[in-house]
């Protein structure tokens, strides 16, 4: 204060004549951040002026400089994401700290066979454009662009039934090639070379007999696009 008498740190309360004009100056300590003034008239992050003509109560409020920004990822897909800033590169390293106020923007790059499906997390996580007034944490969801839902694993199928083959598709072309493994993914046999993409295709279940079903759909338009089975299915 000035005139002298509060210096806060330990400090904080002083008595003055009436009519006293007392200013007070804000010092933040390293790695903090003044955010400003409230109470006895005072706003903002100037100086704050007081005239003592009754007791007043004048609260100054810091914050730490620097907060940590976390990125998580979900979903079924794959994929990376980056910030600009530099600092976050999710891969490996998903976590930075960033000076008060600075403003992130974090990138999603989905790896090929995936698409990203949007953000989640803090509120403010939800365009992308991240201001670093707290601690932050935001979730980067990666889907399948084809995802294969039946056989999934865990089914068994009986020969000569009719079965659906089901899966999931995301910005692919109108037809998916459908093929079946009978070892676990070991060799393949083509079921359906050009089947429509709209997610289901009845199958009439023929022989052999086997514990390691898999079923394989593959986008002809992106033929490097494909899903299969996450565990086997029973033929019986």
């Amino acid at each position: 204060s000035n005139p002298a008498g509060i210096n806060c740190g330990g400090d904080c309360s002083e008595n003055y004549d009436v009519d006293t004009v007392v200013t007070l100056t804000a010092a933040p300590a390293a790695n903090s951040q003044f955010t400003g003034w409230s109470g006895g008239g005072c706003s903002g992050t100037g100086t704050c002026i007081v005239t003592m003509d009754a007791n007043k109560l004048v609260t100054a409020s810091f914050v730490p400089s620097i907060f940590t920004l976390t990125v998580t990822k979900s979903g079924n897909g794959t994929g990376t994401v980056t910030s600009n800033p530099a600092g976050i590169e999710c891969g490996g390293d998903c976590s930075e700290s960033y000076n008060f106020n600075t403003v992130v923007t974090v990138t999603p790059t989905a790896d090929a066979g995936s698409v990203f499906s949007g953000w989640s997390g803090d509120a403010d996580c939800s365009d992308g454009v991240v201001a670093m007034n707290a601690d932050k944490s935001c979730t980067a969801t990666f889907s399948k662009r084809l995802n294969v839902t039946a056989a999934n694993g865990g089914e068994t199928w009986h020969r000569g039934s009719k079965q659906t083959i089901r899966w999931t598709s995301s910005g692919l072309g109108s037809n998916v090639k459908i093929e079946l493994s009978r070892d676990g993914g070991a060799s393949w046999k083509t079921l359906f070379k050009k089947a429509a993409n709209d997610g289901s295709q009845l199958w009439k279940v023929n022989k052999p007999a086997t514990t390691q079903g898999r079923i394989r759909v593959c986008s002809l338009s992106s033929p490097s696009v494909c899903d299969t089975s996450d565990a086997d299915f029973t033929i019986q």
